[in-house]
């Protein structure tokens, strides 16, 4: 009798083949307070992906309970009392599921009422209900895995003076609530994940999304290295500026930012000098890249600073978390006046109403991909085609050159 070897790449995921390593178990998802939309979406997903996986393969039904289903959308519910107090309760078993808690820590528009006052929720509360969702499970599920695209206080990595890091803390409590693993988006410190080296972090970047997106919707923009350039609008977001103009094979620089760090007012210290680092921009379109716009003001002034003295063609921002903590005055001022053409994000965060009416915001969907992101870690699959999204890029400018 001859053996046949298995030697293909039966580790890697794929939507139509599948089942190849197997699954944990039925999957659950459960939201957290204002994410039920976002978690909807994905929901309905997973359930095109596995309509799709049961055409071409029908035996799956027989070998793996519970694998399509209607709704793979667990009964949670997460009450409020006027007190401030909260719960959470699991309205159906989840022993033996794997289950994915999806939670949005920036979503300020989930509010409840405290001692009759309208609150809007913080990260610290939402943190805290993604820790009763685990404890109302209690123990029962097979694993459970959080995904947490804004990863909580991330931005408090570093210690300065006697300054709590909260986000090492956050990571550790939750493995010894034995999470098994933790997805996030773009952390702003990828080196955080030294903090839990026992299962690390499962990083997903979003660079291929945004520039899907932005090439869609700027059909005239040329991405040859004499017509384009990369933008880090400070040191910090040099490593990505650096992938971008790679992948790209165009033009990077950057501004430097020299602090006054004697003069510090709630935590935030003023910039002494602010210069630019690169070669002549004229004519050129930018990209200014970041993870995140919290207050923008950064990439506001990166951008004026580029349109007076480099005499730029057109400015876009891409980030990947539009947090805009300081309104959207400033940027409907910088896009009325011809200063940046359009910004580009992703919806992996809230976004106000008004930030959705605004004609130079843009954003792509997530909710496709961290579908495939959810089956794909259901199966025990090796998510490596996901995260490193170099193939997709390239065949992204293929197409665009050969159009």
């Amino acid at each position: 009798m001859s053996l046949l070897f298995n030697d293909e790449d039966y580790y890697n995921y794929n939507q139509k083949k599948s089942v190849r390593m197997g699954l944990v178990g039925p999957l659950a998802l459960i939201s957290t307070q204002g994410n039920e939309e976002f978690v909807g979406k994905i929901n309905a997903e997973l359930l095109r992906i596995r309509r799709q996986q049961v055409e071409e393969h029908p035996e799956i039904l027989l070998s793996a309970p519970g694998f399509l289903r209607s709704d793979y959308q667990a009964a949670a519910k997460f009450v409020r009392f006027s007190s401030g107090e909260a719960k959470c309760t699991i309205g159906q078993t989840l022993r033996g599921h794997d289950v994915f808690i999806i939670a949005d820590v920036l979503n300020h528009g989930a509010t409840y009422k405290m001692r009759n006052f309208e609150v809007p929720m913080s990260p610290d509360e939402h943190l805290q209900d993604i820790k009763r969702a685990i404890l109302a499970i209690g123990n029962k599920a097979a694993r459970i895995n959080i995904v947490m695209p804004y990863l909580y206080q991330s931005k408090q990595v570093l210690r300065r003076s006697r300054a709590a890091l909260d986000c090492a803390q956050m990571l550790k409590e939750l493995i010894k609530l034995n999470v098994h693993s933790i997805v996030t988006f773009e952390p702003h410190e990828p080196r955080i994940e030294n903090a839990i080296p026992e299962i690390g972090l499962e990083r997903i970047p979003s660079s291929y999304l945004l520039l899907r997106t932005l090439l869609e919707k700027e059909s005239d923009l040329s991405v040859a290295k004499e017509d384009l350039a990369i933008i880090s609008p400070d040191e910090s977001a040099m490593k990505r500026g650096i992938f971008y103009s790679s992948i790209l094979g165009i033009q990077m620089s950057t501004f430097y930012r020299q602090r006054d760090y004697t003069n510090g007012k709630n935590g935030v210290y003023p910039v002494a000098k602010y210069r630019f680092l690169g070669e002549n921009l004229e004519g050129k379109s930018v990209l200014i890249v970041d993870d995140m716009i919290l207050s923008g003001d950064t990439m506001l002034k990166t951008a004026y600073r580029l349109r007076k003295e480099q005499r730029v063609k057109d400015i876009y921002c891409l980030a990947t978390f539009p947090i805009f903590t300081n309104g959207l005055k400033t940027y409907q001022e910088a896009y009325e006046q011809g200063v940046i053409k359009g910004v580009y994000s992703t919806n992996l965060i809230y976004r106000t109403p008004e930030l959705l009416k605004q004609e130079w915001y843009h954003e792509a969907d997530t909710t496709k991909f961290i579908a495939s992101l959810i089956d794909c870690i259901n199966h025990n699959a090796s998510i490596s085609n996901l995260v490193d999204q170099t193939a997709s890029i390239n065949e992204l400018l293929r197409l665009r050159q050969n159009k």
